[in-house]
């Protein structure tokens, strides 16, 4: 039945009326900051093909999530929080204003494999809200690759859905054709960005040992580990002769120092908090 109903919200997306249009694109992502980094490549791609980066809808559960991770001045990003209903609309209304005068050729909505059907239809209406009837709505298709998170719960075997990263590609019929180099351009790291990566990777390597990384912390309970888990598995890793390298920001910390003291005597650095979140993706890269 969802994929039925995901058919026809493709069919309302596609929708448009006649009007004057610019050669802009207009990304939509409902995001979080794990979901934002892995469309990365996506959107380093399409700033490649149009030579200019996209404007950005993050439709978002942790604030300005694009604003954290991009500094392009020649792109407009704007945020509707989505953990407070009773502000969406007047979050959407200013979206709209900030968007006047903005003439899309295309608006790419770039979702979740797993979100419900209602979420999908709800967010479909603030995208045409703000950004107006004149754009085709691409990225609400019901592929096979589409199954919902209830789906995947009832039918394990109904199978996942593919690498997170490949979803939007998949979604708009694009052929991915762009590597870390393009990723990194896109994001435009400062001189002090790249020194403070670079002193990290200096002090992780010191000893000439292979580093292993591990993310021990999650905002989302449900996403969490426990900690005795993580000590188990980090000290099979150590054991192999590689020193260890704690990551996460700041609210990760306390853990990472937690499952520290449970491994006395293994070389084990505590890198939560030590970079903001571009720097990470420089460091993780």
């Amino acid at each position: 039945m969802s994929a039925v109903i995901f058919r026809l919200l493709e069919r309302l997306a596609a929708v448009r009326l006649p009007r004057a249009e610019r050669a802009d694109t207009l990304v939509v992502r409902s995001t979080s900051f794990g979901d934002f980094t892995v469309v990365l490549p996506f959107l380093a791609q399409c700033a490649l093909e149009a030579g200019i980066p996209p404007d950005l809808l993050a439709l978002s559960r942790f604030g300005a999530v694009a604003d954290a991770f991009l500094k392009d001045e020649r792109q407009l990003r704007v945020t509707v929080d989505m953990t407070r209903p009773g502000t969406v609309l007047r979050d959407a209304l200013v979206a709209r204003r900030r968007l006047a005068g903005r003439r899309y050729r295309r608006v790419i909505y770039l979702g979740h494999s797993s979100e419900e059907v209602a979420a999908r239809a709800q967010k479909l209406g603030l995208v045409r809200l703000i950004a107006g009837m004149s754009s085709h709505v691409v990225g609400f298709g019901a592929g096979a690759h589409v199954r919902t998170r209830a789906e995947l719960e009832r039918n394990a075997a109904a199978g996942l859905a593919p690498n997170q990263a490949l979803l939007p590609f998949i979604a708009t019929g694009t052929t991915p054709a762009i590597g870390r180099a393009g990723v990194l351009e896109m994001l435009r790291f400062s001189a002090a960005e790249r020194a403070n990566v670079q002193a990290l990777v200096a002090r992780l390597r010191a000893p000439g040992l292979p580093v292993a990384g591990f993310f021990c912390g999650s905002r989302l309970e449900r996403k969490r580990w426990p900690v005795e888990r993580f000590v188990e598995a980090i000290a099979g890793v150590a054991e192999r002769g590689v020193t260890i390298a704690l990551l996460g920001a700041d609210e990760d910390r306390a853990v990472s120092e937690r499952i520290r003291a449970a491994l006395p005597g293994r070389r084990i650095e505590v890198i939560a908090g030590a970079t903001s979140l571009r720097e990470s993706v420089l460091l993780y890269g």
